[in-house]
């Protein structure tokens, strides 16, 4: 699942359509809408042209793909979740749960999941390489987006269900959407859809979050 598209699932609860809880979707993250389409991910000339890469790849700089695996982490667990609470505290019915609690539980990304996937992440790019521009521009822009928008969730209650909470969440939704689209000019961001998160997801480190349901 890539920042896009994440994004766009929570502006989708933000409104307060509840109905993409427990989906194929939340829990598959290596879909092909996950990968995003050519317009999101960058098509095959973007990929291939020295000029938008940076030349030809280099090993990583491992802080920059620290940066990258940080922002993941907190996506999955400080924004995800922020939107799962409200859903079940607020909506759990309509998403099929009997109660809070059982949505809670099935939905929440818990601690021990979120250090499974950075370790995951930590081994699986080890020695991945990156555009010899670098990733750095790229790591800035994506790291000051993403603690902008969990300081933005850390204001809101997520256990009041009011339009005023629909609206905050919604709001905060759309000032990331206007800050990562910076991002997503960068060669970095070619680099993150098709080179780090297919690393990570050949690794299985998706599946520390998003555990296939018992049968």
């Amino acid at each position: 699942m890539n920042k896009l598209l994440t994004l766009l699932l929570a502006i989708f609860l933000a409104t307060g359509t509840f109905s993409a809880c427990g989906s194929e979707a939340d829990e598959d993250p290596n879909t092909e809408a996950d990968a995003g389409d050519d317009t999101d991910a960058g098509d095959d000339t973007d990929a291939g042209d020295d000029s938008d890469a940076g030349g030809d790849d280099v090993p990583a700089d491992q802080e920059d793909v620290a940066a990258v695996i940080a922002t993941e982490v907190a996506l999955y667990g400080a924004i995800d979740n922020t939107y799962n609470e409200s859903e079940c505290n607020c909506a759990f019915a309509d998403s099929g749960y009997e109660s809070a609690e059982a949505c809670l539980t099935d939905l929440v990304i818990t601690e021990e999941a979120l250090d499974a996937f950075e370790t995951c992440a930590t081994a699986a790019t080890a020695d991945i390489t990156a555009p010899a521009a670098g990733l750095e521009s790229y790591t800035t822009c994506d790291t000051a987006a993403t603690d902008e928008f969990v300081t933005c969730l850390d204001a809101i209650d997520t256990t009041v269900c009011s339009e005023d909470n629909d609206a905050a969440l919604e709001a905060c939704a759309t000032t990331f959407q206007t800050s990562f689209e910076a991002c997503t000019a960068e060669p970095g961001f070619t680099w993150y859809n098709e080179t780090f998160t297919v690393a990570v997801g050949d690794a299985g480190c998706y599946d520390d979050l998003f555990p296939a349901p018992a049968e």
